[in-house]
């Protein structure tokens, strides 16, 4: 999101990030951000859950969901009034899928709403993400996927705002690596979507073969310890190393010789 509002920025638009709470897992971003960041809670909202019979005769339960419900009222409001202070021409761009429960509830009039998805169709389809996309998309203006075949998906399932856009390259580096090192680079997340345990289980086909070469993995996340622990068990401790999170992206590039990106989202 960051890297986007960055872009946005530095081509002389107005920018302003929001989120429904702040990130649990911290980036190190430049200072001063030189834009306004806004989050709707101070932590993770807990989830809705419909009463049931017996919830009913609880009234702490009735309590809950009440308190619930009223705090999201409150978020709701917030969003509808920095979104009336927005200048004519504005546009929304929600980046994941999640937050648009909050932006359908707000007033968005003058304002051109764009969705995006960083999975495929059938990865979404397959996953509580699919409901949230039928109730809450088809009232975007434009619901953009990575690929032309997601779209069709998409478009085939119901959609009809839906177009695509391939991630675009942040910038181009004027050298390429020179591919001299005997290393692979993997960057990202370390989260289940990301794939990291299935990208452990090719290199540990792959390490036998070239035991003269290495596996950086840069990234951090919720999942580092158990692909640690997964990287001893199929004894790879001496071709893995864990690089940690990096803000030098084109240097970690241009030191090894093949950028290998796993991933479940996109298959």
């Amino acid at each position: 999101m960051h890297q986007m509002a960055r872009l946005f920025q530095r081509h002389g638009h107005r920018v302003h990030t929001l989120g429904v709470h702040p990130a649990e897992l911290k980036l190190t971003l430049p200072e001063p951000l030189g834009y306004p960041m806004t989050a709707l809670y101070p932590a993770h909202p807990p989830s809705p859950r419909p009463l049931t019979a017996t919830d009913r005769l609880r009234p702490r339960r009735r309590r809950a969901e009440a308190a619930r419900a009223a705090d999201k009222r409150r978020a709701v409001d917030r969003l509808s009034g920095l979104f009336r202070a927005a200048r004519p021409g504005g546009v929304v761009i929600v980046t994941q899928v999640w937050p648009m429960e909050w932006l359908r509830a707000a007033d968005t009039a003058g304002l051109t709403v764009i969705g995006m998805s960083h999975e495929s169709y059938a990865y979404t389809k397959a996953c509580h993400r699919y409901r949230w996309v039928k109730q809450n998309y088809p009232h975007a203006d434009r619901w953009l996927t990575l690929t032309q075949e997601d779209a069709d998906d998409w478009i085939a399932d119901g959609l009809h705002n839906v177009g695509f856009m391939p991630n675009a390259l942040a910038h181009l580096p004027e050298v390429p690596s020179p591919r001299t090192e005997k290393v692979v680079a993997s960057i990202g997340r370390l989260h289940d979507q990301k794939g990291i345990d299935m990208l452990l289980d090719a290199w540990a086909l792959v390490a036998p073969e070239r035991p003269d070469w290495t596996l950086r993995i840069y990234g951090a996340g919720i999942e580092e310890a158990d692909l640690k622990a997964q990287s001893t068990r199929l004894g790879l401790d001496s071709s893995v190393r864990w690089m940690g999170r990096t803000d030098d992206v084109r240097g970690a590039l241009a030191g090894a010789s093949v950028f290998v990106q796993s991933s479940r989202c996109l298959l």
